[in-house]
C-alpha cells in the first residue's frame, strides 16, 4: 500500500461528496501484520567455514626389512588394524638366529673364561702353598748345617783363644826370663829362678806345639754338611720352579676387568637377540594401520627395502570430523565452549556443537584482520562430510525461551531508538519498543509490547501513523 494511491482515493472521494453531495465512507487498506506472542528466540552468528578433520597420519616402516607385498593404493579405504604390506620374514629370521648364536658364543667365552681362572687360580694356589712349604724346610734345613758350622767355629775360637794365651804367657815369660838372667849376672839372682822360668817356657812352648793348628771338620760333621748343602740347593731349585709355576698361572688368570668386559659382551648380545626377536614378531604382524581412514599417499612398491622410520603411507583418519571458521572480534566474546551449532552443505545440515575456541587470534582469511578460529565438532559420530568443502556455519550464542518476540521485519531503527506500527483500533500507531535477542528472523519483545498485540510487517513511513488499516487476509 502506498501514501500516493491513500491520497488519490482521498480526494476522489471528496469530488464525489462536493460534486453529489453524498457523503463517501473511505475503504481502509489491507496490510501485512502478525500478533505478538510467546515464543523461542535464538541469537546466533553465521560464517562460512570449512570442513576438517583430524590431522593426516604418517605410517612409518616399524623395522627395517625387505617388503614382500605392499596391499592398498592410493584412495583405498582403510580400517584400523588392517595389514598394509607384509616383510620377507626370511631375512628377519636369519638375523634372529645370528644374534641368537652371538648370544650363545658370548656366554661360552665367558664361561670359559670363569673356568681357566678357576684352574689357574688353583695352579697358583697349589704352587704358592707348596713354595711356602718349601721354604719353610729350607729354612730349617739351612739352620740345621749352620748348627755344624756354629760348633766347628765354636772348637775353631776356643784353640785360638788357647793358642793366644799361651803365646802370651810365652811372651811374659821370655821377659822376665830376660830380667833374671840380668840379675843372674849381677848376682841378683840364683841360677834356680832362670831354669824356673826356662822350665815354664818349655812347657808353654810344648802345649802350643800340640795345639790342632788346620784341623779339618771330623768326617761325620763334614757329611752332614754336606747333606745338608745338597738338600738346599735341591729345594732351592724346587722353590724357584713352584715360584715359576704360580706366576704364570696367575698371568694366565683374567682381569676382573677382563671378566667384566665378557658379561658386558653377553648383555650387548642379549639385548641384540632381544631386539631380534622382537623385530620379528613386529614383522610377522606387518606394517599395520593405526587408524582407519583413506591413503591419500603411497610411497613404497613391493620389493622396497625401507629402514626402520621410513615413511610408507600417508592415511586421512575418517575422525576428528568438524567445521572451523573464523569468528572477528565483534562476534567472538558471544562464542562459548558448549554452544550448539548447525551446519550447512548444500540440502545436508549437520548439528554441532562448539568444541574449540583458539586462545590466539590470527589472520589466516583474505580479510586481513585477526580473528579467533572456532571449531564445530557434529554431534553425529557418524558424519562423514568432503573434507577440504566450505560449508554455512550457524552458531547459537544466546537462547530465550519462551519470551515475546516479533518478526525482524517489523522492528524499525531511529533517532529515538526501535519502534514498531501497531494496528489498534484499525489504525496505525507508532510504538517504541525495548529489544533483546534476535536471531532467526526474530527478535525478543523486552518492554513497549504486550502479547496479543497485533503489529504491522508491511514498510510503512510516519505518515501512515493514524491511517486506517485492516489485515491483509
Amino acid at each position: 500500500m502506498k501514501t500516493v494511491a491513500r491520497n488519490i482515493i482521498i480526494g476522489t472521494a471528496a469530488l464525489f461528496a462536493v460534486g453529489g453531495g453524498t457523503t463517501y465512507m473511505l475503504l481502509p487498506d489491507s496490510v501485512e501484520v502478525e500478533t505478538v506472542q510467546r515464543a523461542n528466540v535464538n541469537e546466533s552468528i553465521t560464517e562460512i567455514g570449512q570442513i576438517e578433520a583430524d590431522a593426516a597420519v604418517t605410517v612409518y616402516a616399524p623395522v627395517s626389512g625387505k617388503l614382500s607385498e605392499v596391499s592398498f593404493k592410493i584412495n583405498d579405504k582403510i580400517n584400523e588394524g588392517d595389514v598394509l604390506a607384509r616383510y620377507d620374514m626370511n631375512a628377519a629370521q636369519n638375523q634372529y638366529e645370528l644374534a641368537q648364536l652371538n648370544l650363545t658364543y658370548q656366554e661360552d667365552n665367558y664361561a670359559a673364561a670363569v673356568e681357566t681362572n678357576k684352574k689357574n687360580k688353583s695352579k697358583a694356589y697349589s704352587a704358592g702353598k707348596e713354595a711356602e712349604s718349601m721354604l719353610m724346610e729350607y729354612v730349617h734345613t739351612e739352620e740345621k748345617r749352620d748348627d755344624i758350622n756354629i760348633k766347628e767355629n765354636e772348637r775353631d775360637l776356643r784353640i785360638e783363644q788357647t793358642k793366644q794365651g799361651i803365646q802370651g804367657e810365652i811372651s811374659r815369660l821370655q821377659a822376665e826370663l830376660d830380667i833374671e838372667s840380668k840379675k843372674l849376672e849381677s848376682g841378683e839372682s840364683t841360677p834356680e829362678k832362670v831354669d824356673k822360668i826356662k822350665n815354664q817356657l818349655t812347657t808353654c812352648f810344648t802345649t802350643l806345639a800340640g795345639l790342632p793348628v788346620g784341623d779339618p771338620m771330623p768326617t761325620t760333621s763334614y757329611a752332614q754338611n754336606a747333606e745338608y748343602q745338597r738338600q738346599m740347593e735341591l729345594m732351592d731349585k724346587r722353590y724357584n720352579a713352584l715360584l715359576s709355576q704360580k706366576m704364570a698361572a696367575e698371568e694366565k688368570v683374567v682381569t676382573e676387568s677382563s671378566l667384566k668386559g665378557y658379561e658386558d659382551s653377553i648383555e650387548i648380545a642379549r639385548l641384540q637377540e632381544e631386539t631380534a626377536k622382537k623385530n620379528l614378531d613386529i614383522a610377522q604382524k606387518g606394517v599395520v594401520s593405526t587408524v582407519s581412514g583413506t591413503i591419500l599417499q603411497r610411497l613404497v612398491d613391493d620389493g622396497a627395502m625401507p629402514e626402520a622410520g621410513t615413511a610408507l603411507f600417508v592415511v586421512q583418519p575418517d575422525t576428528g570430523y568438524k567445521a572451523t571458521l573464523m569468528v572477528s572480534r565483534y562476534d567472538i566474546e558471544s562464542v562459548e565452549i558448549g554452544q550448539k551449532a548447525r551446519v550447512t552443505m548444500g540440502q545436508t545440515v549437520y548439528d554441532g556443537t562448539v568444541s574449540f575456541i583458539s586462545p590466539v587470534a590470527t589472520t589466516a582469511d583474505s580479510s586481513g584482520k585477526p580473528k579467533v578460529k572456532v571449531e564445530i565438532s557434529f554431534d553425529d559420530s557418524k558424519a562423514r562430510p568432503t573434507i577440504g568443502l566450505e560449508a554455512s556455519v550457524q552458531i547459537f550464542t544466546k537462547e530465550e525461551a519462551n519470551v515475546l518476540s516479533i518478526s525482524d521485519k517489523a522492528v524499525y531503527s531511529g533517532d529515538e531508538g526501535k519502534y514498531v506500527y501497531v494496528l489498534k483500533d484499525g489504525k496505525a500507531q507508532k510504538q517504541e519498543v525495548e529489544i533483546g535477542a534476535s536471531g532467526e528472523g526474530y527478535t525478543q519483545i523486552l518492554s513497549g509490547l504486550s502479547e496479543g498485540d497485533t503489529v504491522i510487517t508491511e514498510a510503512l513511513s510516519d505518515d501512515d501513523i493514524g491511517g486506517r488499516f485492516k489485515p491483509e487476509k
